[in-house]
């Protein structure tokens, strides 16, 4: 089995630890991912601010044998939740999904334990910066488009047209220019029925597609963050 060179759950961790760094009082919950309801244990208490889904994916590292460069990594898309994600959340559940594709820059030397994986020499610091500057972060539409009919995505067509980093996504959620607004009692403002950067945009009208195996529901990486209006300087603008 190949081995992960960023998995997950480190993903998941790092993002988190981003996340609150950025939004102190930021909450951040596993969703259910459950197709047949779209349930995203969606609260009523969560009060005034922006509400997102983060899908977190991770990396393998590999090495082709013409195309330069030779030496990248592979981020694996299921194309059917991704297709549920487009077609379902955002569209009948209203809320936002993106996907954080990391770029690991493995520019530093390893960490030299069993114990302490080589990638955590890049979590804090590297020559290419900090977590937040080589992770993007992409809409689920963009990253559909980019794809089209493929599954497998490789670190060095990042970024594109689309995607930011980390780092620009937390500035633009501080902005209120993307997200959705929650005002209230968990309920979706009238100001907007859509996250502000979709509207305009039709809808899009491809079928779901679960697949032959028929799942009752999805296993990934979803991260549901809630910031609140106290951590967001654009809220009132």
């Amino acid at each position: 089995m190949t081995r992960r060179s960023l998995p997950e759950r480190t993903v998941d961790a790092w993002v988190s630890s981003a996340v609150c760094a950025a939004f102190p009082r930021a909450r951040i919950w596993g969703p259910t991912q459950n197709i047949e309801q779209t349930n995203w244990d969606y609260g009523l208490s969560l009060g005034d601010g922006k509400l997102f889904i983060l899908e977190d994916k991770g990396t393998t590292a590999i090495r082709r044998k013409r195309k330069k460069p030779l030496d990248t990594h592979s981020i694996y898309i299921d194309t059917d939740q991704l297709a549920w994600y487009c077609n379902q959340v955002e569209r009948a559940a209203d809320v936002p999904v993106y996907y954080v594709l990391p770029k690991p820059p493995w520019l530093r030397a390893v960490t030299g334990s069993e114990v302490v994986p080589d990638q955590a020499v890049c979590r804090v610091e590297s020559v290419a910066g900090a977590f937040p500057d080589w992770a993007f972060v992409c809409r689920a539409g963009d990253l559909r488009a980019q794809l089209a009919s493929r599954s497998t995505l490789y670190t060095d067509q990042l970024p594109f047209k689309g995607s930011w980093t980390l780092s620009e996504f937390f500035g633009q959620v501080k902005d209120c220019s993307i997200g959705k607004r929650i005002a209230g009692k968990g309920e979706a403002s009238a100001l907007a029925a859509k996250a502000p950067e979709q509207v305009g945009q039709q809808p899009t009208t491809a079928a779901l597609s679960i697949g032959s195996h028929n799942r009752l529901s999805y296993v990934g990486s979803a991260l549901a963050v809630f910031v609140p209006a106290e951590d967001l300087p654009g809220w009132s603008r």
